[in-house]
């Protein structure tokens, strides 16, 4: 069973922390760790989202992606390498402090950020370079002999590395 959808007001009005939320949302109950969330934003559209928490050492920055720590469904990293679709968690829309709940969205629209320059219309995986951490290519994939990887499409383009782009998350969910 996947969860269930409970609709939020916003998510950029609150933070989720180990010991609990905090913020103007008022949300009936504790997150359930891996449950699945909707939201409708009024520029992206819908959007859904997962509840999972970091425990990389280090802050998740908005438009990065986050990878599934080995063994784990709920527990995250920033990525570093191209992985198969099913060790992406999804894209981080606010920043995830390190060992902090927090959603990643695994469907729908938002902001991601460039490995290199995007063409609009391009399919996307998790970039290859090490110094990007979290970044998306549109030729990575292909280029690791991965090209049943991608999950997500350009829906505008990104000029140069660390631009920050419109795209559609569509094979996480």
């Amino acid at each position: 069973m996947l969860g269930r959808f409970t609709l939020l007001n916003s998510i950029d009005s609150f933070v989720l922390t180990a010991t609990g939320m905090s913020g103007s949302l008022t949300y009936p109950g504790t997150p359930v760790v891996g449950e699945l969330y909707e939201h409708f934003d009024p520029t992206f559209g819908n959007q859904f989202f997962k509840c999972v928490f970091n425990d990389s050492g280090t802050d998740i920055a908005a438009g990065k992606c986050a990878v599934y720590k080995a063994g784990s469904d709920y527990l995250v990293l920033v990525s570093t390498t191209i992985l198969p679709k099913g060790r992406v968690a999804g894209v981080c829309i606010k920043g995830i402090p390190d060992d902090n709940w927090g959603y990643v969205l695994i469907g729908g629209s938002c902001h991601g950020e460039a490995d290199a320059a995007i063409a609009a219309d391009a399919d996307l995986c998790l970039a290859d370079a090490s110094a990007a951490h979290g970044r998306l290519d549109d030729v990575a994939c292909a280029a690791a002999g991965q090209a049943n990887d991608y999950w997500a499409t350009a829906l505008t383009a990104a000029t140069n590395p660390g631009d920050a782009f419109h795209m559609k998350v569509w094979g996480l969910l």
